[in-house]
């Protein structure tokens, strides 16, 4: 459905449809789930692999028929184990922000001007400050794209909110 994302109002969601996905290599594990607003694709990224596979299919894929992902690319982060169990991604309202998420560290991209998302994961990734979770399951960009929230799973976990723009000004690295 077409959503207003700068309205502050509650949103009600009538009608729910339940996609079908299945992966071209066989299954995986994935919590990443990602819609990419230049492109128009839903993104999946897997989880318990040392190189993880970045997934897509049409947003506008029809309920009602299996639908088989395209793999679009992989990543490879040089880096232990938990940090390489991808747990969530977010991009920004804009599409030209793109984080990935493990248990213990935030992987950051810029995408240039008309480059895919494949093309823009090619690039040097960027590694985001954050204080590990006790069980780091998600994050999201506020809507400016400048600061990103983050929170664990369980009762009483705390949101966390950091800036990016200041840091990315800095180029911190990430595992790579």
């Amino acid at each position: 459905p077409n959503i207003n994302t700068k309205s502050n109002k509650e949103i009600i969601i009538k009608k729910v449809e339940e996609l079908k996905f299945k992966y071209p290599d066989g299954a995986r594990d994935a919590e990443c789930l990602m819609i990419d607003p230049i492109d128009q694709k839903i993104y999946i990224v897997s989880k318990r692999e040392n190189t993880v596979g970045v997934y897509s299919a049409p947003l506008n894929s029809k309920a009602g028929k299996l639908i088989t992902l395209k793999k679009e690319t992989t990543l490879f982060f040089n880096a232990p184990k938990s940090a390489k169990w991808i747990t969530d991604g977010s991009i920004s309202l804009d599409g030209k922000s793109i984080m990935i998420k493990s248990y213990i560290n935030i992987y950051y991209w810029e995408r240039r001007g008309k480059e895919t998302l494949a093309q823009c994961f090619k690039q040097k990734l960027i590694g985001l400050p954050y204080d590990p979770e006790p069980q780091g399951e998600a994050l999201g960009f506020t809507h400016d794209a400048k600061r990103y929230y983050s929170i664990s799973e369980g009762k009483y976990a705390e949101i966390n909110y950091k800036i990016i723009k200041k840091i990315i000004k800095g180029k911190q690295n990430g595992a790579r």
